[in-house]
């Protein structure tokens, strides 16, 4: 007769194990992640998508030096509006993009740049240095992913003047 072996149990152990890490993870991230509110867990209502020619420019920005910034400055340029976080990873996948397309038009007078963080200015000052970025960045509030209609991160408009 011949043997049959079992497969060993500390394979479903290890597995378990791991399954429960990963999981831990994950909540320990959600928990601990002071900018958790800009993700939300619905899509925007499609039967009510933004209009063109209707974008608000109200509301301020705050400049990487503390200054204020009115949105309204903005209204006769174009402008690749990006809102964001250091702590995202779709967001931080696209960033060496925007580095390379900032790059080629920084120079154009009538485009504008606005990558808009709901963080703790020291954090984006931070993150920004660490990884060598140069485009403007700014923080925003709650009241102005509201007004643009952001329910996720990241989340990017190209606002025609």
């Amino acid at each position: 007769m011949e043997k049959t072996t079992r497969p060993k149990r500390s394979t479903g152990k290890f597995i378990f194990l791991l399954i429960v890490l990963v999981a831990g993870f994950f909540i320990l991230d959600f928990t601990n992640n002071p900018a958790r509110n800009l993700v939300a867990p619905d899509f925007p209502d499609p039967a009510s998508p933004p209009v063109l020619g209707q974008t608000s420019y109200s509301g301020v920005v705050h400049g990487m030096n503390g200054s204020e910034v009115p949105m309204s400055r903005f209204k006769d340029k174009v402008v690749f509006l990006n809102f964001w976080a250091s702590w995202c990873p779709p967001c931080k996948v696209e960033m060496p993009n925007m580095q390379a397309l900032y790059e080629e038009v920084k120079d154009e007078n009538d485009i504008i740049f606005l990558l808009i963080s709901n963080e703790d200015r020291e954090v984006v000052q931070n993150y920004m240095a660490s990884k060598g970025y140069t485009f403007p960045v700014y923080t925003g509030s709650d009241a102005l992913l509201q007004n643009f209609g952001v329910s996720g991160i990241p989340t990017t408009f190209i606002l025609n003047r």
